[in-house]
């Protein structure tokens, strides 16, 4: 606002378009030596029920 103070994201919007994007997608081109290492094990559940467990690269 005018006088310095902040004022509410829905406020804003009724005198803009649209609020803009605080990201935007990004196309960086893959190295030419890129290779890939073996998947790693599989870490313990997160939880006894309907957990997850993750791996990596």
């Amino acid at each position: 606002q005018l006088d310095g103070t902040v004022a509410d994201v829905v406020q804003c919007l009724k005198f803009a378009s649209s609020m803009p994007f605080m990201s935007q997608p990004c196309q960086l081109p893959c190295r030419d030596d890129c290779q890939l290492t073996n998947w790693s094990k599989f870490s313990p559940c997160t939880s006894d029920c309907v957990g997850v467990r993750t791996r990596r690269r």
